[in-house]
């Protein structure tokens, strides 16, 4: 039910999750939400969907917006697990230094406490809100000077000042 104007997701999964916790899997067991007992304090409607707009640089994975019924902040840290290709990482990036990034007003910002399974290849974040997240490469260009702009040829890239450039590796699975 509902209505809907234009929308920039594909809801994977909606669960009701009490206040003594529990986990929302979407439908493709690519992403497991863990919310510890104590994290809610009432019953709320979860929900993941994958987002299809606004992905950060860097990306090799596709963003999961998460939201819920009762705002989007929580009492304890609730663990995001994505399930990632790794056929589709580029050459030139180590998997260990992939990180769980999230959206904030308008920047991506990186889960400096990310792990990496790199045998199962899972990569998981703690947070104690909701937004998008994605996962993305370690390096983190804001230390490398300001961004002087974004260019797009084939590949979206972001250039800043000291020289760090920042290419989009997202990916698109192929059949």
């Amino acid at each position: 039910g509902g209505t809907s104007g234009s929308s920039s997701s594909e809801v994977l999964a909606t669960t009701t999750i009490g206040s003594d916790g529990g986990t929302v899997t979407t439908s493709d067991s690519k992403v497991i939400l863990t919310i510890p007992s104590g994290a809610l304090s009432t019953t709320t409607e979860i929900t993941i969907a994958k987002s299809t707009t606004g992905n950060p640089v860097g990306t090799i994975m596709d963003s999961y917006e998460f939201t819920s019924g009762s705002g989007s902040t929580f009492n304890a840290a609730v663990t995001i697990s994505i399930n990632y290709d790794s056929s589709v990482i580029p050459a030139d990036v180590n998997e260990s230094d992939l990180k769980l990034a999230y959206k904030s007003n308008g920047e991506w910002v990186i889960i400096s406490e990310s792990t990496v399974d790199t045998v199962n290849h899972i990569l998981s974040g703690q947070t104690t809100h909701f937004t998008k997240y994605t996962g993305t490469v370690q390096e983190d260009c804001s230390i490398h000077g300001t961004l002087l702009g974004t260019f797009s040829d084939s590949v979206p890239v972001n250039v800043y000042s000291n020289g760090c450039i920042k290419y989009n590796y997202k990916y698109t699975e192929t059949v």
